[in-house]
């Protein structure tokens, strides 16, 4: 059969711009995806050798249904979050990763209004991945903890506040027990109700060695607490939670 030419001779061109788009396209990777397409490489994160610190990083402010899902949780409830910051130390995004829907909003905006020193890799400046774990507790003593730029503890009203002039860890009694059992540090964990004089009233101990547990409620008996987000007399069980160290 002898070969004719198409009605409208544009459509002879169109053909073979289209092959020779082909033959000159890009080289493609093995899943068929153009080189000049694919996804930019991940941003390095701290176990890859960055260095990611915030400067600032303020306590935010508890809606009311963070403090009701954190009053009604069986314990701390935790919130991984993760940001990105460009090589400048601007962040551009924020997303909590692994956290109870519940919280995933109030933890995205608590790090959103955090700053940044730029980013380190081998001396220069790159963007990075920061990554942090938030810790809500509910119904505490506010008493002193370490912080560390990868986990943040947030407490979530009502909160004791105690009374007393100096922390139970620099107490004479709580350094004395560390020297004599030998110990860098020891954990306690206590727990009781503030009754209408503001004092500690159904002392229990969770987790602390009996003479800390002594003390801190020795303390507690003798300077009070005063209640932020609550009212003493209320059956709320409040959580003292310290670890005492050697050479605070």
């Amino acid at each position: 059969m002898a070969w004719r030419a198409p009605a409208d001779p544009r459509r002879v061109f169109l053909l073979l711009s289209c092959a020779g788009s082909l033959t000159a396209s890009s080289p493609v990777l093995g899943s068929g995806v153009a080189v000049d397409q694919a996804p930019p490489p991940p941003p390095p994160r701290a176990e890859d050798g960055v260095v990611l610190l915030a400067y600032e990083r303020p306590t935010p402010d508890i809606d009311v249904g963070t403090a009701v899902f954190v009053q009604m949780s069986d314990g701390p409830v935790r919130c991984s979050v993760e940001a990105k910051v460009d090589g400048h130390g601007d962040l551009q995004w924020v997303s909590a990763t692994s956290c109870p829907r519940s919280i995933t909003e109030s933890a995205e905006a608590a790090v959103r209004g955090w700053r940044f020193h730029p980013p380190v890799l081998e001396d220069k400046a790159v963007d990075a991945i920061y990554e942090v774990e938030l810790e809500y507790v509910a119904a505490s003593v506010r008493a002193p903890v370490v912080e560390r730029p990868d986990w943040m503890l947030i407490r979530v009203p009502p909160i004791a506040e105690p009374r007393w002039p100096v922390d139970p860890g620099e107490s004479r009694a709580v350094r004395r027990y560390l020297d004599e059992t030998g110990s860098q540090e020891i954990a306690c964990t206590v727990r009781f109700r503030i009754g209408d004089r503001d004092l500690p009233e159904d002392f229990v101990v969770h987790d602390c060695p009996g003479p800390l547990a002594d003390q801190v409620r020795r303390m507690g008996r003798r300077w009070g607490f005063d209640v932020d987000g609550g009212q003493a007399g209320d059956g709320t069980v409040y959580t003292y939670s310290a670890i005492f160290r050697q050479g605070r």
